[in-house]
């Protein structure tokens, strides 16, 4: 899924009055977490000319910094309906409806744990990775 259609979803189901650059920013962020909590800890990282961080540090770059809209997101279909699902929790969010926020993001939580099971079951863990301790190299974050 391209960034404008990730976005033009979430505009469809969830009207909102934020630029398309803070959406942007947002679909980063969620990028950022598939590459570190997936890419990163798994074999076959599709990004692997990317440096990773020195031994016990935390990667706190933002790999992915969104700026044009006509880019693929990382996740591929059918699991890739996560950047719409994101948008729209970020937005109910950023509203301060929580009560809507807490079903976005329990709906979002759900698709990214789906993509997140599937790409553990298709990529073989990496158990050495450099910052993670063997405990925790496929933990997923939640929103």
């Amino acid at each position: 899924m391209k960034i404008r259609e990730a976005i033009n979803r979430a505009d469809t189901f969830k009207p909102n009055q934020y630029s398309d650059e803070i959406k942007m920013q947002w679909l980063s962020e969620l990028d950022n977490r598939i590459y570190n909590d997936l890419f990163l800890t798994h074999e076959d990282n599709p990004y692997a000319d990317i440096e990773p961080p020195e031994e016990g540090e935390e990667d706190q770059r933002l790999i992915f910094p969104y700026t044009d809209d006509d880019k693929d997101l990382l996740a591929e279909q059918p699991y890739d309906i996560l950047y719409p699902s994101y948008l729209m929790a970020k937005i109910d969010e950023a509203n301060q409806e929580y009560g809507k926020y807490q079903n976005s993001a329990a709906m979002y939580n759900s698709q990214y744990h789906d993509y997140a099971r599937w790409y553990n079951r298709q990529h073989m863990p990496i158990t050495n990775y450099p910052g993670r301790s063997k405990e925790c190299y496929c933990q997923i974050s939640p929103i």
